[in-house]
């Protein structure tokens, strides 16, 4: 990868990181729900409630606010666009102009992995779409033909610590997080999901997919209880 590619790479993780913690802290769009008894619904705020498509767009908008102070040669930011001459979309691009008028591209894929359900349904305590990460890897490589190609998987770390502050955070939710605690329990106090993918990262790379190891950023995601400390793990497709 060149400098400029480099360059590029770096400042789109980077504001992605901190894209992720304004979401968390300022995302509103949560909705309230009839369930079938008749009764109003209320989904819990915060980035771990979020679906993928939700994650994305306010992704996206964050990114058309804050690329530019860093970049004066940006063409396009936009979510949900097709691959060239395929039916399947990438959850972001972005394409830039180097100073001989080429296109650099970037295409992203976007995966929430987290141990309750969409819209903070917690009826999931195991880890979910892992598998559709692993697929992401292989479309980026089959279908994408971008400049860069990024796999970025959205996770959490739970530990006995990261679970009693987010205790003192949340007391009105200790169903919630008992539960995370009896997950805990069978995990011998510790589970970092990161862990998890980095099992299967050495098959893509001996297999030609993806250059080089994962790359990780820290963030904090701590206005829904099951969520607290993240970890985004980066991988670069061939």
């Amino acid at each position: 990868m060149n400098s400029e590619h480099q360059k590029i790479k770096e400042k789109i993780v980077e504001q992605i990181t901190l894209g992720l913690e304004d979401i968390d802290k300022n995302c509103l769009i949560q909705k309230k729900t009839t369930t079938q008894q008749g009764k109003q619904k209320v989904y819990l705020r915060g980035l771990a409630s979020l679906d993928e498509s939700k994650i994305t767009s306010h992704l996206v908008f964050y990114l058309e606010k804050t690329l530019p102070n860093y970049f004066d040669n940006i063409v396009l930011i936009k979510a949900e666009k097709k691959y060239k001459q395929k039916s399947k979309r990438c959850d972001i691009v972005i394409i830039f102009m180097d100073d001989n008028g080429n296109e650099i591209q970037v295409d992203i894929e976007i995966k929430h992995i987290r141990l309750i359900g969409d819209n903070g349904e917690d009826y999931n305590w195991k880890p979910i779409r892992t598998d559709e990460f692993w697929g992401d890897i292989k479309k980026l490589n089959k279908h994408s033909k971008a400049n860069i190609k990024l796999v970025i998987a959205i996770t959490y770390e739970y530990d006995q610590e990261t679970l009693n502050y987010m205790r003192t955070l949340h007391p009105e939710h200790k169903d919630r997080l008992d539960k995370i605690g009896c997950v805990l329990y069978g995990k011998e106090g510790k589970y970092n999901m990161d862990e998890d993918l980095e099992k299967n990262e050495n098959y893509y790379i001996l297999k030609g997919m993806m250059k080089g190891k994962f790359e990780k950023r820290h963030f904090r995601a701590t206005t829904h209880p099951c969520a607290g400390r993240g970890t985004l793990v980066v991988g670069q497709i061939n």
